[in-house]
């Protein structure tokens, strides 16, 4: 036995200690496994001066270790992963592995798909935009752009005699005068050439637009359904070319919530013959401690700035030693709570939990048995008594179990929330939504008043018209930014349990919100000041919007001031060295990425494109326009994702199904355009209008998904062999790692048991090689008996194994690398 673990290149000891080996029961240290180099080449690593000696991080550590932060920022970039990502050293603040190389922005979007279908999804999703944007202008718009730019239904400003004659004529053959629509006096400028009112009086070009108008409905739908399908393929190829916990996890709602029971966790666990099961605490009272903690910390700032400039603390209020006594107090109180919470003996407990179960098919019969159908679950939230689940209850508790959400899909505080006062919070969100479009509509209807009449009593030329009117789009654009904060924090108020349903609010509510700021409103202000086709009126405001629309949005977002703020803190605290007064989260959390905001994103495509589809038939050229922004969005939104963002949070399909979903309203904003615009213009409405706009209602009716399930049926791809206790150390985040209750306890103890798993793995594959020289193949009973922290290097770890054959038993430490 001793020869073939030479021969193996090991080390023997007949006795070991360590000195560290209580390190992953404290609370608050979390290691660092290795530094990284001040060198800009991320990843590359460097040992300590002394390769042995353990490198413990303090969050709350004050000066901030710079290494720490970089090694941060390199852990938490969008980015590819390095090659042999199993040898390189964690970041104890995320777990991720130090050392991700950025992707090269041509590169393919499904390399994305490590944080979820969610991502390659939402360029999927501008794409096929742009594709829609180019069927309505190659079928229709084209047409719409020629016979508008040959039209002579607009005069300039200044008209001559022979213009102004020519339309007296045409009114006192129409028999009535002038009024709002085709008769209203259209002024030529570079809006109104390209528009429908350069051409009202041409029927012959009309009808054909018409005709063009509904072949262009017909494309439309094709591609929705070509776009449907490559969402789902997309989704189905992340699913099953990854593996996560929520694979192998239930999200259970029911439990009851124990006010005298202890073992909470363990109990579930055996009656769910469960793998492992995390529960959900209400977090209040974890939260004001942070807060406290929070607040001494600032204190503490404040007293270490005094001390920096005068070598003493100061004269009046705490001294030092007597905050650091209070941090030291408050974290003992937390370190308790969290014992507490990882323990399941907490009487917090909310009665939600995450089961997690050895294999897929374990949780696909858990589903079958425990799920409750949607129609049960209003029974018993309209009568409480209602016997909904019968003979599937715990401790006399009806229960729920459905797939649970990805771990850094859930919002934790949120959990405990009950189902009326979250259906109490939308009914309120909603009634202040139209209340906020109405204030809206007030502003910007006395802003197009008040322009009105200074054109009227004030001999203004067309240029000052024209430069007034765009700054008064980018007027618009302000009361939009300030709808968007609105509406971010109406969806805060809402109270969703989890990020993927916050977004979708966030963005049906943003959408429709800046649609109906942007497009209805404007138009509502020109129908009621009568300036649809006068210098500075309705087309003119609406073609100012499509120009500003394409490049403002990501020109803002190119020069955010927050981006460079957060450079300007970096550099700063780099400068400042040992007297920086941040606390190392707190200098991690500088360093790390903004956060991209993907609900934000789909608001401004869905909005861009339900303003594009209302108005393409009164203003064509506005379909190239948003094509290039489109253009422009899909590029910029890359950059920032790959370049300047942290790395996002797991995103499923949900959101992108939602989405597309809301674009298949683009076919009914663009009949109902077409029949508004023709009444308007025309006092009258086509039958072939009402037939396009009979088409668009019908397509958002019939359950599209399930016809296009029919169309384009696809495999599910299976993984149920896989195992969690074979996989669960290739998992980038877990429920108790995200769990803001049991995250701390929990990172410290995977970051072990991942090792004590790899190690376990290269034992097996070195002691199963038949030995080239020796004549006997000896089997030996391995027991793993200790691992070292991981706060080595690979290349410095080892394990301790108990070599067990007949009465005797030898210890061997055996080199992880």
């Amino acid at each position: 036995t001793w020869g073939r673990l030479t021969s193996l290149k090991t080390f023997l000891f007949l006795t070991m200690t360590e000195k560290h080996s209580d390190l992953y029961t404290h609370d608050d240290w979390r290691p660092l496994q290795g530094r990284r180099s001040a060198s800009p080449n991320r990843g590359t690593m460097v040992n300590s001066e002394d390769p042995h000696q353990s490198i413990i991080w303090k969050p709350d550590e004050i000066p901030p270790n710079i290494e720490h932060c970089l090694n941060h920022l390199g852990a938490t970039s969008v980015g590819q992963p390095p090659a042999n990502v199993a040898d390189m050293p964690l970041d104890p603040d995320s777990g991720q592995p130090i050392g991700r190389e950025p992707y090269p922005l041509n590169c393919d979007t499904m390399v994305l798909q490590e944080y979820g279908a969610g991502y390659p999804l939402y360029f999927e999703f501008v794409f096929y935009c742009g594709l829609v944007l180019l069927v309505l202008m190659g079928i229709g718009g084209e047409y719409n752009v020629i016979t508008a730019s040959l039209g002579t239904d607009c005069v300039p400003s200044t008209p001559t005699p022979k213009t102004r004659l020519d339309q007296h004529i045409q009114f006192h053959l129409r028999g009535r005068r002038p009024k709002a629509g085709i008769d209203q006096e259209c002024h030529l400028n570079y809006a109104t050439k390209y528009s429908l009112a350069n051409k009202r009086s041409n029927d012959s070009s009309l009808k054909t637009q018409r005709v063009l108008n509904t072949l262009t409905i017909l494309a439309i739908l094709i591609i929705f359904h070509y776009f449907r399908r490559s969402v789902r393929r997309i989704s189905l190829d992340v699913d099953g070319a990854t593996v996560s916990a929520s694979d192998f996890t239930a999200m259970v709602s029911g439990l009851p919530q124990h006010e005298d029971h202890e073992d909470i966790d363990e109990e579930v666990k055996a009656f769910f013959n469960a793998t492992k099961v995390n529960l959900a605490y209400d977090l209040s009272h974890y939260y004001e401690l942070e807060a406290k903690k929070a607040a001494q910390i600032d204190r503490k700032r404040k007293v270490l700035h005094y001390r920096h400039d005068h070598n003493t603390d100061p004269p009046e209020g705490p001294t030092l030693a007597s905050v650091e006594e209070e941090i030291v107090m408050i974290e003992t109180e937390l370190r308790e709570l969290r014992k507490e919470y990882s323990n399941g003996i907490s009487k917090k407990f909310i009665g939600v939990a995450f089961v997690t179960f050895d294999t897929q098919q374990a949780l696909q019969e858990a589903i079958q048995r425990f799920h409750v159908p949607t129609w049960k679950r209003a029974l018993a939230f309209i009568s409480p008594t209602a016997d909904c689940n019968e003979g599937v209850t715990y401790r006399g508790a009806r229960l729920n179990l459905v797939r649970a959400p990805e771990p850094t899909d859930v919002i934790w505080q949120n959990l405990g929330v009950a189902t009326r006062t979250k259906l109490l919070r939308r009914c309120l969100t909603t009634l202040v939504v139209f209340l906020l479009l109405g204030l809206s509509f007030v502003v910007i209807n006395s802003i197009r008043i008040g322009l009105a009449k200074v054109k009227e009593s004030h001999d203004v030329s067309a240029g000052i018209i024209s430069i007034v009117s765009f700054l008064v789009t980018i007027l618009l654009m302000a009361i939009n930014k300030t709808m968007t904060w609105a509406m971010r924090n109406l969806a805060n108020y809402e109270q969703y349990t989890t990020q993927t349903r916050y977004n979708i609010s966030l963005a049906q509510k943003l959408s429709l919100a800046l649609f109906v700021n942007t497009a209805l409103i404007t138009l509502i202000v020109a129908l009621l000041t009568n300036t649809l086709w006068t210098e500075g009126g309705f087309i003119q405001n609406i073609t100012n919007t499509f120009i500003t629309n394409a490049w403002m949005p990501s020109l803002m977002a190119i020069l955010d001031p927050g981006y460079f703020l957060l450079l300007y803190q970096r550099w700063k605290i780099k400068q400042q060295g040992k007297r920086c007064t941040l606390t190392q989260r707190e200098a991690n959390a500088v360093f790390e990425g903004k956060p991209f905001d993907i609900a934000l994103k789909y608001a401004n495509v869905l909005k861009t494109m339900y303003f594009t589809t209302f108005y393409t038939y009164v203003t064509p050229m506005g379909i190239l326009i948003s094509i290039g922004s489109l253009t422009i969005t899909y590029w910029v939104d890359k950059y920032l994702l790959l370049r300047r963002s942290k790395a996002p949070p797991a995103l499923s399909s949900e959101l992108s199904v939602e989405m597309t979903e809301m674009l298949e309203y683009c076919l009914i904003f663009y009949t109902g355009g077409n029949v508004l615009m023709d009444y308007i213009t025309y006092h009258k409405v086509s039958s072939g209008s009402i037939l396009n706009i009979a088409i668009s209602l019908l397509n958002a009716l019939i359950p599209m998904e399930r016809i296009n399930e029919w169309l384009f049926p696809m495999e599910t791809p299976s993984n149920l062999s896989e195992r969690y206790s074979d996989v669960f150390h290739l998992f980038t985040c877990d429920y108790d790692r995200e769990n803001p209750a049991t995250r701390e306890t929990a990172l410290a103890e995977h970051l072990k048991l991942v090792i004590q798993k790899k190690a376990v793995i290269r034992l097996k594959e070195m002691v199963s090689q038949k030995p080239s020289k020796n004549k006997f193949h000896i089997e030996l009973e391995l027991s793993l008996i200790h691992i070292s922290e991981p706060t080595r290097l690979l290349s410095i770890s080892y394990a301790v194994f108990c070599l067990k054959k007949k009465n005797m038993i030898s210890y061997a430490v055996l080199s992880l690398k």
